[in-house]
């Protein structure tokens, strides 16, 4: 179990479905109701990355949100946050974005300064611009980039790559390269 989250911790959905195979009957039959949540995740974002089926990577990882309700734990919030990218392509844009904005306002309420600028630099690289969502994209990566400045080294520069990335989807390539 701890494997796949390392797994799921570098992309490797392909390798993370792998380790939960072999227990996947025996949670399912037995009702280890701990493992369940993370199997539906594995499950989910191995559908999402890996066979590009988006309705069943739906499924899953709506099962894994809502088996994770209640429990304020990383697996919990990877869920969701997986759940709002796959809710943009099976629901559309809006309601996707709506579940990216929970999630922000709840990493807000808690001030946790980590999450809100994941949420940030991810909406920025990964949906606003291939949604075509260029100036909101750019207005987030400066929000991400001004809250980097009092955090690690590796969160600086996830903001300086977010905003890069949104300088570039916008055509501004001498920018995009400053970044």
């Amino acid at each position: 179990i701890s494997l796949s989250r390392f797994y799921l911790s570098l992309n490797y959905h392909i390798e993370a479905k792998k380790t939960i195979d072999p227990i996947k009957d025996a949670v399912e039959k037995f009702g280890y109701l701990g493992l369940g949540p993370l199997i539906e995740c594995v499950m989910g974002t191995y559908f999402m990355y890996i066979e590009a089926d988006m309705w069943k990577a739906f499924e899953h990882l709506s099962e894994a949100a809502k088996r994770f309700e209640g429990f304020d734990s990383k697996m919990f919030r990877y869920a969701k946050h997986q759940l709002a990218y796959c809710m943009m392509t099976t629901h559309g844009y809006e309601e996707g974005l709506k579940l990216f904005n929970e999630i922000l306002e709840s990493a807000q309420s808690d001030n946790d300064v980590s999450r809100i600028l994941g949420i940030k630099t991810s909406l920025t690289k990964f949906f606003l611009v291939n949604f075509g969502e260029i100036e909101l994209a750019l207005r987030f990566s400066a929000e991400a980039l001004e809250i980097s400045q009092g955090g690690t080294r590796s969160e600086k520069a996830k903001a300086l790559a977010s905003r890069g990335h949104a300088f570039w989807a916008k055509g501004q390539i001498k920018e995009s390269i400053i970044y």
